[in-house]
């Protein structure tokens, strides 16, 4: 009758009757610095950490902008004021939290705590427990959450379209890795409350329905010794969305990426498949490639100098009352090229400028647009 509902608590079980069978078996681990969606946190005499960033913006978008909104506007954003904390209370036990202020002082402001949880690391390196709300781990652009550690401004059209627009929801993660020699073999095994719809915007703490969403995630990563670091994941994700927990969707995820000696270069390609809800067409495509390299590095106010470029393109299928882009009609596509330069005069310290000539398959908009953004962490 709920199938996901009875594998999802069977999951949550197993996993639990585990990790406390290995506990007692374990010695203890010394505390080290950890990273939180590329925020680095914690020593081995640190308690607590409180960290952050201010991501100060500048945008001037022709008729109609990217997402349908601030259409012909040229103006000045405060777009977050984000502060997150740490506690180590054991060196297995870690609890994370965060507030998020976005577009501070204007008529849509928010404030907002998106990401709070608890990390138990129960069986070292081959399994972590996350409990509370997360990004849930799918694909690799939403786990890049924070400002200071994205290479561009602007999301890839299908985090929107497919990936419920920065998607947060409360459950349970167990991951972990086996290195080898050869490579690392990472997993990822989560069980949420699952999305309220597919118009769902950012947040589900409460579940609308009995049934679970289960997602996983594997990948592997060559190890390619000091060249530097790859990997390619694949996903998937299950779950019911209405109130009858009767329509379902599906999301097939690939991505891939490369760093060595300042390039990085990274891909994504995600479907989602399912039940239409209204004018909500749950069929839809998207991918991106992007690539950078940071150059002159360790120079007089340059920390670096980062040249990016980017391709994304999101498959509108059904005309939708809340779009990705405003003028879209049924099967339409629409494509981005970025370019632009990241500039670190010091650490902590990131202007990003970026450009994007925005293409529509069947509509003709004039939309392209520029972004500048200084952000600063500490």
């Amino acid at each position: 009758m709920h199938g996901n509902r009875c594998i999802g608590n069977v999951l949550v079980l197993v996993v639990t009757v585990l990790a406390l069978s290995f506990m007692v078996f374990l010695p203890s681990i010394s505390s080290a610095q950890e990273e939180i969606y590329g925020l680095k946190f914690g020593t081995a005499g640190t308690f607590a950490e409180f960290h952050g960033f201010v991501n100060s913006r500048y945008f001037d978008f022709e008729r109609e902008s990217s997402q349908g909104r601030d259409n012909g506007v040229s103006t000045y954003d405060v777009h977050n004021l984000y502060i997150a904390a740490l506690a180590k209370v054991h060196p297995r036990v870690s609890i994370f939290g965060e507030v998020e202020y976005e577009h501070t002082g204007t008529p849509t402001d928010t404030i907002a705590v998106d990401r709070a949880f608890i990390d138990w690391r129960t069986i070292d390196q081959y399994l972590t427990l996350r409990i509370g709300t997360f990004n849930p781990p799918i694909g690799y652009e939403l786990a890049e959450y924070v400002a200071p550690v994205r290479k561009f401004e602007s999301r890839p059209f299908f985090v929107d379209e497919i990936l419920f627009h920065e998607w947060v929801d409360a459950g349970v993660w167990g991951r972990g890795q086996i290195k080898t020699p050869a490579a690392g073999i990472l997993y990822d095994l989560s069980v949420l409350n699952g999305p309220s719809g597919l118009d769902q915007d950012k947040r589900q703490n409460r579940d609308n329905n009995s049934d679970r969403t289960i997602l996983g995630r594997i990948a592997l990563a060559p190890n390619i010794g000091d060249l530097g670091y790859t990997e390619l994941g694949v996903s998937y994700a299950t779950g019911k969305f209405d109130t009858t927990a009767e329509d379902e969707f599906k999301i097939f995820d690939i991505d891939a990426r490369i760093q060595m000696m300042g390039l990085d270069i990274r891909g994504e390609y995600a479907k989602r498949s399912g039940d239409d809800q209204g004018a909500f067409q749950a069929d839809s495509t998207g991918w991106y490639l992007q690539a950078s390299y940071k150059m002159l590095q360790g120079m007089n106010l340059i920390n670096y100098i980062e040249p990016k470029i980017r391709y994304d393109n999101s498959d509108a299928d059904k005309d939708n009352p809340k779009p990705i882009q405003k003028g879209l009609t049924e099967d339409d596509e629409i494509s981005r090229i970025t370019v632009g330069i990241n500039w670190s005069p010091y650490p902590h310290f990131l202007f990003k400028t970026e450009y994007q000539f925005i293409d529509e398959d069947k509509a003709d908009l004039d939309n392209d647009g520029f972004m500048i953004s200084a952000v600063v962490d500490f």
